[in-house]
């Protein structure tokens, strides 16, 4: 026997609990209610207290678990058969009649055909159903081979509008109207139809004589001038300027050259030669007087390193050595007076800043000794009216002087011809470009020449100083058109 006791907010759960630890069979000795105090006396509880007693503890297993045994062996099934019981559910006097008339009206009842199954298997898809044994194939709507059948059934079509049409026109008493009809012709609607249509057919007459013109006008070149006319296309020499060249070259090109590309090689350079002015600077042997050189031009060509390398070729020549002053008016860009200054020391030459027109008289006359006198302006926007007339103040101060307008080889086509038109009316002798090693294209150059009639003196290919500087020739411009030398 064991007794124990339990402690739970109720006196079932305290129940359950002796139930699950002593057994079903748990009897309750005593019991009793007290109040459970906690937190300093502040909160109490009311508590329920049993003692119970298990009169057969457990002395195995898990505590609170039912001791459960082992099911008996099943007995063995028994099977069951029923057999239904046919029972005639129409009385005894319906039955007789239908019989007999059964059998009045169907002596011999027609024996039905066997359907046998179908060989092989069934294919079904959403739209078809393919019996046997072939493969499954898509189902298509049949195409009707001959024309004559869908002809037919467009021409029963149109009938069917045109008849609809002439008898809505007839049951409202309307004529239908025609084209040769004097009363249709002279509404305006017919006669603005007429007149749009008239003008498109103007149009394409005109797109037509043009089209054609167009292709009279593009004969086939003889080899000679063929191979003239890509070696042009390839230094992208302007459109305007290739056709003007052409037409030149096929009035004065030999017969021969304008067959054989060796000849029309040949005779091309001596044509150029004739055709644009390059070279041509001679200047006076020493102490024979004094020469006024000035480079003018917009900002960013390289006019400051174009002086010094000119500087450079006056100074340094060991046959015809020339005293050289160097003058600049470019206060405006930093570090440009130092640098002139630093290539005049070098190659021992007079250096000179001038900071207003009047001080050029001055200058020029303490300076009356020196063979060349080499002036560098300050770049001027072309776009700039007031800046051109401020540079114009400065050149008119010099006597009888040679100007030269530079301007970089890289620069756009149109660019360059507004520099040359604008710093026209400053006042230019000869051309300079620069920078031509920085392009592969020399047709834009080549093309100003052309079309300006400017004078071309010198050009510059790179920044070693004086290396990298030469009299124009136009041996320059035919080396790099027949690709003999792209340097």
């Amino acid at each position: 026997m064991m007794v124990k006791k339990y402690t739970a907010d109720s006196y079932y759960e305290a129940f359950t609990k002796a139930q699950s630890e002593l057994g079903e069979d748990v009897l309750v000795v005593t019991s009793r209610t007290f109040s459970n105090s906690s937190w300093g006396g502040f909160y109490s509880k009311e508590m329920v207290e049993i003692t119970a007693m298990a009169p057969n503890p457990r002395t195995a297993g898990r505590p609170g678990r039912v001791a459960r045994t082992a099911p008996e062996k099943p007995m063995p099934s028994e099977e069951l058969t029923f057999t239904p019981v046919r029972q005639n559910i129409l009385p005894t006097d319906l039955r007789s009649p239908i019989k007999s008339v059964t059998h009045d009206v169907y002596p011999n009842p027609p024996v039905l055909p066997k359907v046998e199954k179908p060989v092989g298997r069934m294919i079904h898809t959403i739209r078809s159903v393919q019996l046997g044994k072939e493969e499954p194939r898509t189902q298509r709507i049949p195409v009707e081979d001959d024309s004559s059948a869908h002809d037919e059934r467009v021409t029963k079509l149109l009938e069917a509008i045109l008849s609809t049409k002439k008898d809505r026109q007839a049951s409202s008493g309307v004529a239908p109207l025609s084209l040769s009809d004097p009363e249709f012709r002279s509404t305006k609607p017919f006669q603005n139809l007429e007149k749009k249509i008239s003008e498109i057919f103007s149009l394409l007459n005109d797109m037509q004589k043009t089209s054609a013109g167009a292709v009279a006008a593009a004969p086939v070149l003889l080899p000679g001038l063929d191979f003239i006319q890509k070696s042009l296309v390839a230094t992208e020499l302007p459109a305007h300027i290739l056709d003007e060249v052409m037409a030149l070259l096929d009035r004065d090109f030999t017969p021969a050259a304008k067959k054989d590309p060796w000849i029309a090689q040949a005779e091309f350079g001596e044509w150029l030669r004739k055709k644009i002015r390059v070279g041509g600077m001679n200047y006076e042997h020493p102490g024979s007087g004094r020469q006024t050189l000035i480079l003018l031009g917009p900002t960013g060509v390289g006019k400051t390193t174009t002086i010094a390398k000119l500087a450079a070729t006056f100074a340094l020549d060991v046959v015809e050595r020339r005293s050289v002053a160097l003058l600049t008016t470019d206060t405006f860009r930093i570090g440009a007076a130092e640098q002139l200054g630093r290539y005049a020391q070098i190659i021992e030459a007079e250096f000179e800043i001038i900071l207003k027109p009047d001080d050029i008289s001055g200058l020029l006359e303490k300076h009356k000794n020196k063979d060349v006198i080499l002036v560098d302006t300050a770049g001027r926007c072309q776009k700039q009216h007031q800046e051109l007339q401020e540079l114009q103040e400065f050149v008119e101060e010099f006597p009888t002087p040679t100007k030269f307008l530079v301007l970089s080889a890289t620069t756009k086509y149109s660019d360059m011809l507004e520099n040359v038109r604008r710093f026209g009316d400053v006042g230019f002798d000869h051309l300079i470009f620069t920078k031509v090693d920085e392009t592969n294209s020399v047709g834009p150059l080549l093309g100003l020449l052309f079309e300006t009639s400017a004078s071309l003196a010198y050009v510059t290919h790179g920044q070693r100083v004086p290396d990298d500087f030469c009299s124009a020739d136009p041996i320059f411009f035919l080396n790099r058109i027949f690709n003999k030398d792209s340097a």
